[in-house]
């Protein structure tokens, strides 16, 4: 399409000016293009500087170890699409620092190490989105990080949780400490409220008796109803999406897994609108700081004459300063 504007300008420019001399030709030629290929192009920022992206895109891998081969999988398959990435059974262990596992563009990783083996929770948030870790609404028992999110329409209550699959040893009551944990979120200033995460809790069984009976006691709504985890025999839903504000759901999708995984990446679009700023690089002078004395006497040492050579006004400043 391009190609054809640019063409069809061609012919007119080459008209219209055919009386003119040969460099007003070649200069007025090469305006017209570029002006053309910008137009077409759409890439012209009619109102540069703060925005608001329109939805709200947030997804959730069961990860099954968090490598450094896995995370260039999030890199390439996740990253270029999702505001937020939550994940669970990472694996990661407390001395593994946060620096090996960074992702461009995106907040420190927030972390939720199991103590023993396996598990574990993280959330990457992108680094335009202001969010504020809730310690509080953590538990020994439960593995799960919750956030506070600023929205244009309001704050916005994000969790992402992991339930182990039952077996000897692992705590017993995680719906009824969950289900605690929720009645607290009802104070909060955050009216709306997204769980994300692998519940192991597929609607056939006990437990997904259980989620669906928080659901209807804490007035949330399960958004994925097709499997998450596909083997040659089974096909069960164990990662779960929760909301208690359904008509700000957009849509949600359940796609392959990422890299070597045997849990399908879901995720959700939400119609909530996050102020976005522009990242950008100040200087800030430290002024407490200053050695006055020092700047006084290197003043007085100084040949001044040197930034006036220049009848550039801005190149003196420059100079001076």
């Amino acid at each position: 399409m391009t190609i054809g504007y640019f063409n069809a300008y061609k012919l007119v420019v080459v008209r219209v000016v055919i009386a003119l001399p040969l460099l007003s030709i070649y200069i007025l030629f090469i305006l017209t293009t570029l002006l053309i290929m910008l137009y077409v192009g759409g890439d012209i920022e009619t109102n540069p500087g703060p925005h608001s992206s329109n939805c709200l895109k947030i997804c959730h891998a069961n990860i099954r170890s968090l490598s450094r081969a896995k995370l260039n999988a999030i890199k390439c398959s996740l990253t270029n699409i999702y505001d937020i990435i939550t994940l669970s059974e990472n694996h990661l262990k407390p001395n593994v620092p946060n620096d090996v596992f960074q992702l461009e563009g995106y907040h420190e990783i927030i972390r939720r190490d199991r103590q023993a083996e396996g598990g574990g929770v993280a959330i990457y948030v992108k680094e335009s989105i202001i969010y504020k870790r809730l310690l509080n609404y953590e538990r020994p028992s439960i593995e799960a990080i919750w956030l506070r999110l600023n929205t244009i329409q309001g704050k916005l209550l994000l969790c992402c949780a992991y339930r182990p699959p039952d077996r000897p040893g692992l705590p017993s009551d995680f719906w009824d400490v969950f289900e605690g944990v929720i009645d607290e979120c009802k104070n909060d200033k955050a009216k709306s409220l997204v769980i994300l995460g692998d519940l192991n809790a597929d609607f056939k069984t006990l437990q997904g008796r259980k989620l669906l009976h928080l659901c209807t006691s804490q007035n949330l709504e399960c958004h994925i109803n097709e499997p998450t985890r596909i083997t040659d025999t089974t096909a069960t839903v164990l990662d779960q999406i929760l909301s208690n504000c359904p008509n700000f759901v957009k849509s949600t999708s359940v796609d392959p897994p990422v890299s070597t995984n045997d849990h399908c990446t879901i995720s959700v679009l939400l119609n909530f609108k996050v102020l976005k700023e522009p990242a950008h690089d100040r200087f800030v002078w430290q002024y407490k700081n200053g050695n006055y004395n020092g700047f006084r006497n290197a003043l007085k040492q100084e040949n001044f004459d040197k930034c006036f050579e220049t009848d550039d006004v801005d190149e003196a400043c420059k100079n001076w300063t």
